[in-house]
């Protein structure tokens, strides 16, 4: 039987009703590697880095900060669970940029929405908790939550709470015939805007604890690079080599492949970790916490903290899907192949780096004024999850070239 012939990328870009809808890649392409050999090196290779470094080159100063993260929050709702301690834990990422007015925020969450896997996102301008609880009972896969304003939920304490649930949590609970019902299977992440004054008391008690805060800040010095970089790019290409619709694209196969849909990759149905790179990640959230010295500290648990690092590791053996090895590979009780991703060393030192950087991001928050008058208010404080991003250099990893140190 003669070779079916690979279609060029191109073509099949081409013959979709719009960039990111209509048909999917795998009704084009039998293998992920027929695609992968399309794509550009830099992007299959180190994709995690290059993602990151392209928005940099779009938000001068800020997007390789808030992409570290961003790269990997967008497959969150969809990835499959993982198991901590014999439960089975959601990998759901929750993003908060906080940022003044037109400091980019909107145009960040603008791009996080352009590389979701098929453009899969729902976004919420404002909700109704009982809007809220059917949209993301229905996406039963998955629903990521695009919330630019996040002053309007705020000022809801029951839509606040809901969504408190559904994201930290993984439930939410709805009054049948007088009787809560609580559903456990909702698989749900956020990723919101606000300006850092709109942030109420009541966040620094709630849904603050359940995110990841990026602030955005942006001195005098680079203020002025922005205002050049602006400037001087007003009808250049962005000069990473890699374009936003390859990086879309590159997330859409991950997607299909994840979902076994192609020929040459099993269904990803769990993660093999090794239990040095749990390790190394347990030991980089305890060197941050014995270097903490903020007495509010006592108050926070930080388990949270730990399986974000965890998620983040695993959610970076994902996005590097093409680059490891699928092992435990079997039919499941459908005759369906499935296996699991085996998490390597990179995967782990890269967390490390990012948690780390988180943590100390929440030492220095906590340590402000403002914020240690919110905390005395409080009539509860009882666990939280609580950091955001820092330009300070990681022992894991250069932040200027994302190689592990």
């Amino acid at each position: 039987m003669p070779e079916t012939q690979v279609p060029e990328l191109a073509d099949v870009i081409s013959k979709r009703s719009s960039p990111r809808g209509g048909s999917k890649l795998y009704q084009y392409f039998d293998n992920m590697d027929d695609i992968v050999e399309q794509l550009p090196d830099k992007l299959t290779g180190k994709p995690w880095y290059s993602i990151s470094k392209h928005f940099e080159g779009v938000f001068v100063n800020a997007g390789y900060e808030t992409f570290k993260y961003l790269s990997l929050q967008v497959m969150s709702p969809y990835a499959p669970k993982l198991e901590i301690a014999g439960n089975e834990e959601r990998i759901s990422m929750n993003v908060l940029i906080l940022a003044n007015p037109g400091s980019g925020k909107t145009g960040m969450i603008k791009k996080a929405m352009a590389i979701s896997p098929y453009g899969k996102h729902e976004m919420i301008q404002k909700q109704t908790q009982a809007a809220l609880q059917d949209l993301v009972s229905r996406n039963k896969e998955g629903t990521n939550l695009i919330v630019n304003d996040l002053k309007t939920i705020i000022g809801d304490s029951s839509l606040l709470k809901t969504y408190e649930t559904v994201i930290a949590d993984g439930f939410i609970s709805k009054d049948v015939s007088g009787k809560t019902q609580k559903n456990d299977d909702v698989r749900a992440a956020m990723i919101a805007g606000a300006v850092p004054d709109d942030i109420s008391r009541q966040m620094y008690g709630g849904l603050i604890f359940r995110v990841i805060p990026i602030q955005i800040k942006y001195d005098k010095d680079q203020q002025k690079e922005v205002m050049d970089h602006i400037a001087g790019n007003m009808s250049a290409g962005n000069k990473s080599g890699l374009s936003t619709e390859e990086i879309s694209l590159y997330y859409d196969m991950i997607y299909d492949a994840m979902k076994g849909k192609f020929n040459d990759v099993p269904k990803i149905v769990g993660y093999e970790v090794p239990k040095e790179h749990s390790e190394t990640v347990k030991g980089s959230v305890q060197e941050a916490l014995d270097e903490l010295r903020i007495g509010q500290m006592d108050k926070i648990s930080f388990f949270r903290q730990l399986q974000d690092g965890f998620r983040m590791m695993v959610l970076h053996s994902l996005l590097n899907l093409p680059n490891r090895e699928i092992v435990n590979v079997r039919e499941n009780e459908n005759g369906v192949e499935v296996g699991e991703i085996l998490v390597t060393e990179q995967d782990a030192v890269v967390a490390s780096g990012l948690v780390q950087q988180l943590l100390g991001t929440l030492n220095g928050f906590v340590s402000d004024d403002d914020v240690q008058e919110q905390f005395a208010e409080l009539d509860k404080f009882d666990s939280g999850n609580e950091y955001g991003t820092s330009g300070a250099e990681s022992k894991y990893f250069n932040n200027n070239t994302g190689v592990a140190k």
